[in-house]
């Protein structure tokens, strides 16, 4: 016989059982003891409800300011020195939020059957000496007591079949729940129709079963005040989060197998859903949301690290560190963002860049628009505003990719730093300092081309021109150039470089739409490098995998 049979049968079987002992019980005792042991029986389920409700309030007390490797060592789990530098940076309140998943759907009502059944036990003494007290416990019954008391009995039975099914009614429901919700969301998900698939073949017939439904109807209340916590000031049903969750898993099976360096479109969508899944929910919001800040604290610790080569390396720190201010309010947001980076960075084969020169043409690579990867990643990353300081670090690691196509052995983040200083500078030189306009635009012009050349970053004139109408543009009556600004600046030129390299920039008409042409001549030259220069070239720096 398979195992959803045995199931099914097992629950009308355990009621049958139950019932019958309770009638031949009460056959056997009469009306009055009978009545005596019911409502025994009611004062043990109340009893038991009312302590298991206050179990998670009492555990969540219980577990303040401890860390989740002490935890774990009260439960008898020692870690090594290593994951446990890893788990510490969990936040105990998101290890709380995680722990009462498990705690309010499985252990609670578990505890609850066990106390229940302890009272029932220890209920006995107290109806045997009330029998005595009362009369009830002499042997003078007839049959209409018997009989009444047997249906007394009969319905105890009931009640108490009722009260051990009870957690088993409410997984069935909850699963039940979860998977014709996912059914619904995602019609066309393969693995959705795996799993259904399965739970339909297994438990269908619990779900269907007349008990597990009764017991659902007249009952299910007692499991959803199980399974619903106060966290933060805040009820939380976790038959919820775990639809959801479920949702999240299921969608999660469709990237099977997928090219995590070379995401498909479909890949894509499927990312979309499964994060807009955690931003819908506020209690996995908070979870994802702190175990991202616990990522961003194990990087600063030192507990996990990137194997990426430079400047990648340094660029995907700076972007791990970002969400350890990411909050439930900010999480799907911030998500998306990394997101659409990573599409933007996997799309470019910068992934599977196994060298600096494979690394320096991915970068460099632009789309129908002649926009390079650096500058799709910039914009993205302006987008949100809690990512503008990664700008900073986009700014150095396109000056180290240039300075290495240069062949220079350089710090980028030193060069950075003074080319900041300059520009600030530059931007300093007033109009009114001059007695015509002409005279301040070749001054300033004249500034940035030698605070350029001096770091090896000789400008052609064309892109002098245009650099200057930007700066002007741009940073005229400004004090002081932010870092976010200058990171702006960086790219802006850098792409306009990378462009001038690839031959992509042949006619004014070409330039962007924030470079200002009015200065440039008709046709630009037309004595342009053959081919991009390779990375890592004599003089650069080494780059190891």
């Amino acid at each position: 016989m398979q195992l959803p049979v045995l199931l099914n049968y097992g629950v009308y079987g355990l009621a049958a059982l139950l019932a019958v002992f309770g009638a031949i019980s009460g056959l056997v005792n009469g009306i009055k003891r009978q009545t005596l042991r019911l409502i025994s029986i009611g004062i043990s389920a109340l009893l038991s409800f009312l302590i298991c409700i206050a179990v998670f309030p009492a555990l969540y007390s219980s577990l303040e300011n401890k860390t989740i490797s002490e935890l774990l060592a009260m439960a008898g789990l020692n870690l090594n020195e290593a994951f446990q530098k890893i788990v510490d940076c969990i936040e105990i309140e998101t290890g709380i939020y995680i722990l009462a998943i498990p705690v309010s759907l499985f252990i609670i009502p578990i505890i609850f059957i066990v106390i229940f059944v302890i009272f029932n036990l220890l209920m006995l003494i107290p109806c045997v000496i009330f029998s005595g007290i009362f009369g009830f416990i002499k042997k003078d019954n007839n049959i209409v007591t018997r009989l009444l008391g047997a249906a007394v009995g009969l319905l105890q039975g009931v009640i108490v079949a009722a009260v051990i099914l009870i957690p088993v009614a409410g997984t069935v429901d909850t699963l039940g729940v979860a998977v014709h919700t996912a059914e619904e969301r995602h019609p066309f998900s393969q693995n959705t129709e795996t799993v259904a698939n399965i739970y339909h073949m297994n438990l269908d017939p619990l779900e269907n079963n007349l008990i597990i439904k009764v017991i659902n109807d007249r009952f299910g209340y007692i499991y959803d005040r199980f399974t619903t916590v106060t966290v933060d000031g805040a009820d939380v049903n976790m038959q919820t989060v775990v639809v959801d969750t479920f949702d999240i898993f299921v969608l999660s099976g469709d990237l099977k197998g997928a090219d995590f360096n070379k995401l498909t479109e479909d890949n894509k969508v499927v990312i979309s859903d499964m994060t807009h899944d955690i931003g819908v929910d506020r209690y996995i919001a908070t979870i994802v949301s702190g175990m991202l800040r616990a990522v961003a604290g194990a990087f600063d610790s030192g507990a996990i690290a990137f194997s990426y080569p430079e400047p990648l390396l340094t660029f995907m720190n700076s972007f791990v560190h970002v969400f350890a201010a990411t909050t439930a309010d900010t999480v799907e947001e911030d998500i998306t963002t990394m997101e659409n980076v990573y599409y933007i960075i996997s799309d470019s084969g910068l992934l599977k860049a196994d060298a600096a020169d494979g690394m320096f043409v991915s970068i460099t690579t632009v789309d129908s628009n002649t926009i390079s990867v650096l500058s799709q990643v910039t914009n993205e990353l302006n987008s949100n505003p809690r990512f503008r300081p990664v700008a900073k670090e986009l700014s150095k690691m396109s000056m180290e990719l240039l300075l290495n196509d240069k062949g220079l052995d350089a710090d980028a983040e030193e060069v950075v730093s003074d080319l900041t200083n300059d520009m600030n500078e530059i931007i300093a030189i007033k109009k009114e300092d001059f007695e015509t306009e002409e005279e301040y635009r070749a001054e300033v012009s004249t500034s940035i081309d030698a605070a350029l050349a001096d770091k090896g970053i000789p400008l052609e004139e064309e892109q002098l021109e245009q650099i200057t109408d930007f700066v002007i543009t741009e940073f005229e009556g400004k004090e002081e150039i932010k870092e976010e600004e200058f990171a702006d600046f960086m790219t802006k030129y850098y792409d306009l470089y990378i462009q001038y390299q690839q031959g992509l920039i042949k006619d004014p008409s070409d330039l962007p739409e924030d470079f200002p042409t009015d200065e440039l001549p008709d046709e630009l030259p037309d004595e342009l490098p053959d081919e991009l220069p390779e990375g890592g070239t004599e003089g650069g720096a080494d780059v190891e995998n």
